[in-house]
């Protein structure tokens, strides 16, 4: 936990070179008023980017009584596919 104490961004990573990534991806409604939020995570042409440090978090739950545990209802809208199920958080 404390790795991630001073954690300023998080990034989800999208695979993108397949075809049907491609697809869902270009079906993605893209509001360009805010692209310019993007600027601040660029970086110079001609110089490259600082150095990213990866490292895995292992999120282990620390209640582990049955009380806390909580489920979710879940409806996945995907592909013109409905997946039903549940979370557990």
């Amino acid at each position: 936990m404390a790795r991630l104490q001073n954690l300023a961004y998080a990034v989800q990573i999208t695979d993108i070179t397949s075809d049907g990534e491609q697809l869902t991806f270009s079906q993605v409604k893209i509001d360009r008023a805010q692209l310019k939020a993007l600027k601040l995570f660029g970086h110079a042409r001609n110089r490259p980017p600082g150095e990213i440090k990866a490292f895995r978090y292992k999120f282990q739950e620390q209640r582990m009584e049955t009380r806390y545990l909580l489920r979710t209802a879940v409806q996945v809208l995907a592909r013109g596919q409905t997946i039903n199920g549940i979370s557990e958080d």
